[in-house]
Formats: C-alpha cells, structure tokens, sequence
C-alpha cells in the first residue's frame, strides 16, 4: 500500500505551532481519514537538524529509523510539521539545502513526498 508523506517546511514565527498543536488534538479524526501526524520533535536528533552545516548520511539513517517506526500498516497519508526543517534562523536559514538533502535521505519508505510552506 502506497505510503505519502506531506512536510510542511514553517519558518520561525509563521504559525508552525498552531498547525502542530491542531495536527496533535485532532489525532483520531486524522487516523479515520488514513493520516497521522509524526511530530519529529520526538526524534532525539531534531534539534541537530536545525544546526546541520553539512549533510550527514548517519542523521539520515537516524531519521529514517525514526520515519520507520512511526509508519503504520492502515495508515496512507503522513504529515511532518516542525520549524527545525527551515534551518538556523541566526544565520539566515543557509543550512536549508543540507537539510533537504538529509530528509530526502531519510524518506525511503515514502511513495509521494510532498513539500508545503
């Protein structure tokens, strides 16, 4: 079964939260439409994404282990919401394309991936 993921990409001070915090209260009428949110501030090396100078294939693999575990077998549709994707605000999100690139890394599992900012 086809699995697709949609990440929406906030930057600081743009209502990344408010989208989070409505994703995570309407967790079950999102599981009855075949979605679930995956709150990557549970993965350990989030934070180190938002700082990321370089792309690191072992961060992929952590974070594709991650998308891994949270993949459920009546679930088609993911959502991904964290500001940590936008990169380091202080200088100017200039890590965005390191970034891309480990996420990109990490979605193996994920048929269509969709990007929404």
């Amino acid at each position: 079964m086809q699995k697709d993921i949609f990440i929406h990409i906030g930057t600081h001070k743009t209502g990344t939260t408010s989208i989070q915090e409505t994703l995570m209260k309407n967790a079950n009428a999102l599981r009855k439409e075949s979605v679930k949110f995956i709150n990557l501030y549970n993965f350990e090396g989030a934070e180190e994404l938002k700082f990321l100078e370089n792309a690191d294939e072992e961060l992929s693999q952590r974070l594709r282990l991650f998308f891994k575990s949270r993949i459920e077998e009546d679930i088609q549709k993911y959502i991904v919401c964290c500001e940590y994707l936008s990169g380091n605000p202080k200088s100017l999100y200039s890590n965005v394309s390191q970034i891309a690139e480990v996420l990109y890394n990490s979605l193996d599992d994920f048929e269509a991936k969709k990007i929404v900012s």
